[in-house]
């Protein structure tokens, strides 16, 4: 049954999908044919994808520009400049020269001969004509003057055909008047004259117009009336025929093979420029007014905004000679070859909007949709600029935005009557799941008359409409209340006292409270603010619940309600009465959670976090956003091989563990850390969906445990050798007699003892209150070179006293720090002396001072003895000291660096050390900086 539902799914939904498809591509057909103009703007547009081409070789512009007016003074010119300019290109034995200038009147007959007689002489010169409108509404030829014409090679006409919008798509290639004379198009004569081909030699045969070796495939118009040509065989019927254009580029684009007449009169032009060349005498500047739109006139251009500029009628010339001479002619689909693309289109396109039925369905379909267009664009693309082929863009993008959205209707149609099913799920669901208060009790009701003794109870909750109208919510007692405060006095008995309370949240009411109790046994006053307290509560819980969703009506009717669903109306409501449901109980388990003191970590079987309270958050040190998603595993530090030993405890065993954990550095703190696993069931064979974590915080028991320790080891190891030298040397003085420099040297000893157990006892005591947060910080902006200078300054005698150089390297403009100036004082002079102290004789110590980009840096480098490796790691714990014979007679406690480093640690920074046996060692204090000065030196940085 189920394989047959699916297949039966699938069978409607195809059929559908071909449905939807046919009519969407029908409606782009329609569009299509009634709105011819959209092919063409869709024609420009890809027109202008392909962008600029490389401009042939072979076709040369001689310009009549703005340079050439300049020179020779306002057009029309004397013929005679004209001609010399002919004579001039003639002279380079061009294939033919396109003299794209009408001459149809005439001038100084010394000019006209002149210009008939270069043209004669060049003998390959094709002159123009122009249709024009005479004043008897008579459609005539404007052709050049009968000895110009009779000189010339070939006569062509000039007309540029262009639509509503004036753009130049299409070249005639051949025209004629009313008196039916025709003439061919000035590039159909070019390629003629310069392949020696006759006049009579230019036919059209099956739709292609065969003109010497080049063959130009024409279009017939049917939206033009059909013209009469006079012929020697008599007259001749010409349907319009057109040739598309395809242009190089927008205007300027034959720039590099264009020439000004007068550079050409000034011999600045190579004569190799024009040999063997296709040459167009033409006006480009924009004076003349001779000047056309261009598909490419939106175009623009990297460096050069080429928007609103037309393009010249000679270069529109130029453009219609190179299409034919690189047969560049575009082709297009038959209509039902596009239709059958539009469903094809269409038919991917509902098929990939049926995907993405999970998670992020929305930006799914964006992007199957927008691949499938940019996929279309591209061989679209390809096929007008490789193939030359035009693609039906117009009919495949209107069917295309015709069936997404009736897809996507289809589409909710279906899941719409899904979501009805879902809904009645979830009802059902939550009937069994959480049950009705109904049927588990009487809510807190029952709870608070067994807190009382009171006979009844009854919780109202106060409704928002505008008459603050109650309703009962949890009741106990008689079972016909009366859903009113009021109806509880009439269920109480004589002998029972009525106590209605109100119930709220600061200034908002929630409700109210009544109890009926027996009269001599009435409830404390805090056991009723304890009531109050769970009353409101409870009203807190359920205002987030909702009436159950609202009942179907058409439960037999599975047909009508896959056909018709429920309005988006019914599906609001039930979902919504569901939604807070849920949402109450969701939202006290996750407070509850939350207000947990311990750290508590819900993971998956994986480990990988799903729920952290804001304390565990606390723990981390990061935020809430951080910790989701990442492994408890990797967060605790237990990477490796007990990685799979702890998973394996987990939930193969499903053992709880419990271990001692330390987590940070700034200071470490110390945790008891639990771990659970969450099973299915309570039995052995369910399934583990997840772990769960907690963390207790031990740090205190952790640091009484240690001050216990050092405090032992204080006594019973470094305070024990001071006592024990004062104790003998007192006893000798007690029993012998002994002669005064002895007596006097061993009281010197006794006292110096004395006095490193009292600098012992206070050392430890400062160490000590830091650790434990009992001596405050006094924090001050301070300069750290003058701080470590002061420092310096006190133990310049030390060190002039065993010889020893303290050198001062601070780095210009050092940011102020906010820090403790006694405490940073003491921990530079302990690092300071302690280099002096191990130096040699003759030695130097650096003492440099430098900023970084959120932190200053104070390094101390000595050339003493240095560490071993092996001792680097305990030099900063209390009462320890590298174990070296050389060291013996050099006095100290252990407690320097430990100070240092805990000095450095309450102000957020860290001290550090690098050393090399016998070469020396660097104590390096680092302390950072405050936020806002970081930003500012960062913004600084910026602006350099």
């Amino acid at each position: 049954m189920t394989v047959n539902s699916e297949h039966t799914k699938k069978s409607s939904w195809a059929g559908w999908l071909l449905v939807l498809a046919l009519v969407s591509s029908m409606l782009g057909t329609a569009v299509a044919w009634r709105a011819p103009g959209l092919d063409l703007y869709a024609r420009d547009w890809l027109m202008r994808a392909r962008g600029p081409v490389p401009p042939p070789t072979d076709i040369v512009i001689v310009a009549i520009d703005e340079q050439s007016i300049a020179r020779f003074g306002r057009f029309p010119w004397p013929r005679s400049i004209l001609a010399r300019t002919l004579a001039t290109v003639a002279a380079a034995r061009p294939k033919v020269i396109g003299l794209d200038v009408l001459f149809s009147e005439p001038t100084d007959q010394a000019d006209d001969a002149a210009l008939t007689d270069s043209i004669s002489r060049a003998g390959n010169v094709v002159s123009a004509a122009q249709l024009a409108r005479s004043a008897s509404s008579e459609v005539v030829w404007l052709g050049p003057i009968p000895t110009l014409a009779q000189a010339s090679a070939g006569l062509g006409h000039v007309n540029v055909s262009t639509e509503l919008e004036g753009v130049a798509r299409e070249l005639a290639v051949q025209e004629a008047d009313d008196a039916g004379t025709a003439i061919w198009a000035m590039a159909v004569e070019a390629v003629r004259v310069a392949d020696g081909a006759s006049k009579e030699s230019v036919r059209e045969l099956g739709g292609v117009l065969r003109v010497g070796s080049h063959s130009i495939p024409v279009r017939p118009q049917s939206r033009l009336a059909p013209m009469q040509s006079n012929t020697p065989e008599g007259v001749e019927r010409l349907t319009p025929r057109r040739m598309t254009i395809d242009y190089v580029g927008p205007a300027g684009s034959f720039a590099p093979y264009t020439f000004s007449v007068a550079d050409v009169m000034d011999g600045k032009v190579r004569p190799a420029q024009f040999e063997g060349k296709y040459v167009l005498i033409g006006g480009t500047a924009a004076s003349l007014g001779d000047r056309v739109a261009s598909p490419f006139v939106h175009f623009e251009q990297t460096g050069e905004r080429q928007h609103g500029t037309l393009m010249p009628g000679v270069e529109v010339l130029a453009n219609s000679l190179n299409t034919v001479l690189r047969s560049r002619f575009y082709s297009e689909l038959p209509d039902w070859l596009a239709f059958l693309c539009s469903v094809i289109v269409c038919l991917v396109a509902g098929g990939a909007l049926s995907l993405g039925h999970t998670r992020h369905e929305a930006a799914k379909h964006i992007g199957v949709l927008a691949i499938l267009a940019g996929a279309f664009l591209v061989v679209a693309y390809f096929m007008f600029a490789r193939w030359l082929v035009v693609p039906p863009l117009v009919p495949l993008l209107i069917s295309l935005a015709t069936m997404v959205p009736l897809a996507l209707v289809r589409r909710a149609m279906i899941a719409s009557s899904g979501l009805d099913e879902r809904v009645r799920e979830l009802a059902q669901a939550e009937e069994w799941q959480w049950p009705s208060t109904a049927r588990s009790g009487a809510g807190p009701a029952a709870a608070i008359a067994r807190l009382t003794g009171a006979n009844a109870v009854a919780i109202f909750r106060r409704e928002p409409s505008a008459d603050g109208g109650q309703v009962l919510v949890s009741g106990y007692g008689p079972d016909n209340w009366k859903n009113e405060p009021g109806g509880l006095v009439e269920q109480a008995s004589p002998n029972s006292i009525v106590r209605t309370l109100p119930l709220g949240i600061d200034a908002t009411p929630l409700g109210t409270l009544s109890l009926a109790h027996a009269t001599g046994n009435p409830p404390s006053e805090e056991l009723l603010r304890l009531c109050v307290a769970i009353s409101a509560g409870y009203l807190s819980g359920t205002a987030l619940r909702g009436a159950p969703p609202i009942e179907d009506k058409r439960s037999g009717m599975s047909a009508i309600r896959r056909l018709l669903p429920h309005g988006a109306e019914w599906k609001s409501q039930a979902i919504g009465a569901l939604q807070r449901k849920l949402l109450a109980r969701a939202r006290f388990v996750d407070r509850a959670m939350r207000s947990v003191e311990d750290g508590l970590v819900v993971c998956g079987p994986d480990a990988e976090i799903v729920f952290a309270n804001p304390r565990a958050t606390e723990i981390f040190g990061v935020s809430e956003s951080s910790l989701l998603g990442s492994s408890l595993i990797d967060r605790l530090g237990e990477k490796g091989q007990t990685t799979p030993h702890l998973l394996s405890r987990l939930i193969l065993d499903r053992a709880s563990l419990e271990q001692e954990i330390v987590l940070g550095r700034n200071p470490p703190r110390h945790y008891t850390l639990r771990l659970s696993p969450v099973v299915d069931a309570g039995d052995s064979s369910s399934g583990v969906l997840g772990v769960v974590a907690s963390l207790s915080d031990i740090t205190k028991q952790h640091e009484l445990q240690q001050m216990k320790t050092d405090v032992m080891a204080l006594v019973t190891h470094e305070l024990r050798t001071p006592l024990t030298a004062i104790q003998g040397i007192s006893e000798v003085l007690a029993q012998f007699e002994i002669d005064a420099e002895r007596r006097r040297e061993m009281h010197v000893t006794i006292n110096d003892e004395a006095k490193r157990l009292s600098r012992l006892i206070d050392e430890y005591l400062d160490i000590t209150k830091l650790e434990s947060g009992a001596r405050p910080l006094r924090l001050a902006p301070l300069r750290i070179e003058s701080l470590v200078e002061r420092a310096l300054v006190l133990l310049d005698p030390l060190a002039d006293q065993r010889d020893v150089t303290l050198d001062r390297e601070f780095a210009a403009h050092l940011p102020p720090v906010l820090a403790d100036a006694d405490l940073l004082a003491r921990a530079v002079t302990n690092l300071v002396a302690n280099a002096i102290k191990y130096s040699p004789p003759g030695a130097k110590i650096i003492v440099a001072a430098k900023a970084g980009k959120d932190l200053v840096r104070i390094d101390v480098k000595d050339t003493g003895p240095g560490i071993p490796v092996e001792h680097l790691g305990r030099i900063f714990d209390k009462f320890y000291r590298v174990p070296r014979i050389e060291d013996a007679e050099v006095p100290g406690t252990g407690l320097g660096l430990a100070m240092v480093r805990e000095i450095m640690e309450v102000h957020g920074g860290a001290v550090t050390v690098t050393s090399v046996a016998g070469v020396g060692s660097t104590f390096t204090l680092r302390l950072p900086l405050p936020v806002q000065q970081v930003s500012n030196r960062e913004g600084a940085n910026d602006g350099q």
